[in-house]
């Protein structure tokens, strides 16, 4: 959070008053991570009431009778909304923006490796700190926009940060439109429109992982050298660690589909990673060479 307020204190096209309502919005996103804290006890609590008995005849009234009075008790007793509102099984490889709750979800299950792990806190901003940023950016991406802090659809921005702020998305639109993969034979072209809003949070959620990175060194200091990687900087790893989370093997074609609104994961690395000056500089990338193409680059914060 605190490298994305940074982020919206830095956007030169977005006036004060929507600066304000955005920050707003930003200090009341909830954050959820991991899984309920009344999972620990919740089969114990679920079925405390419940008798069960030798007698199978017995039983089948028993269980019943639990399950109306539960039924019932879920209905009329006041209840612990932070647990009811989680959306996601902890089970789950992934995380999730609701913009409707103003809320991300993080569960337990994609907080390992290769995208957090015990190890060199470079590489796990590089990973899980840039999925985490992936998901705040969603709040105020081309859909995220339209909800405010309350999670309600209004019209919160003012006319002219909304004009700036179409024109950094057309730039996006128009960069990424047409773009071509090749797998197994087959060649996909990208659909600029239809993959903004992931393609936004990639590149936002990217910067902000970067910019909280560099505030853990200023605050902890420079972290060693990763052994057997001691030519790569820190910063080099950072970007490594990006990168690393979207190597995989595919034997079909299905990040490819055409209701798929993210990029192929090699679109995912290359072109966001192009369009970042803070890549370009670590890596040494002169201005006109593959991963550094120009100057002036396509990006909404």
């Amino acid at each position: 959070k605190w490298a994305l307020r940074k982020m919206v204190h830095e956007a030169s096209w977005m006036d004060d008053e929507t600066k304000n309502a955005t920050l707003r919005k930003l200090a009341n996103t909830k954050t959820y991570f991991g899984y309920p804290y009344n999972y620990d006890n919740i089969l114990n609590n679920l079925f405390e009431n419940l008798n069960i008995t030798d007698n199978h005849i017995e039983n089948i009234i028993s269980i019943s009778m639990f399950n109306i009075k539960s039924n019932w008790k879920y209905l009329i007793e006041d209840r612990d909304w932070e647990n009811e509102t989680w959306q996601v099984t902890p089970d789950e490889v992934n995380a999730y923006c609701y913009n409707s709750m103003n809320a991300f979800f993080m569960p337990a299950a994609i907080l390992q490796a290769p995208l957090y792990h015990n190890g060199i806190q470079a590489l796990n901003y590089g990973a899980i700190g840039s999925t985490i940023g992936h998901e705040l950016s969603h709040n105020y991406d081309n859909t995220g926009r339209l909800y405010n802090e309350l999670g309600n659809v209004m019209q919160w921005w003012t006319n002219s940060s909304y004009e700036e702020y179409t024109k950094r998305a057309s730039c996006l639109i128009s960069y990424y439109d047409g773009i071509k993969v090749v797998s197994h034979n087959n060649t996909f072209v990208i659909n600029g429109e239809k993959t903004l809003d992931e393609n936004i949070a990639d590149i936002t959620g990217l910067k902000e992982a970067y910019y909280a990175y560099r505030r853990y060194v200023d605050i902890h200091g420079q972290e060693p050298r990763l052994p057997g990687l001691e030519r790569y900087s820190q910063e080099q790893l950072f970007f490594l660690g990006y990168a690393n989370q979207y190597c995989h093997y595919d034997d079909t074609d299905s990040q490819f589909d055409n209701f798929n609104s993210h990029s192929p994961n090699v679109v995912r690395v290359r072109e966001v990673l192009s369009l970042s000056p803070e890549f370009a500089k670590a890596w040494s990338c002169p201005i006109g060479t593959p991963m550094n193409p120009k100057e002036d680059k396509c990006r909404i914060w």
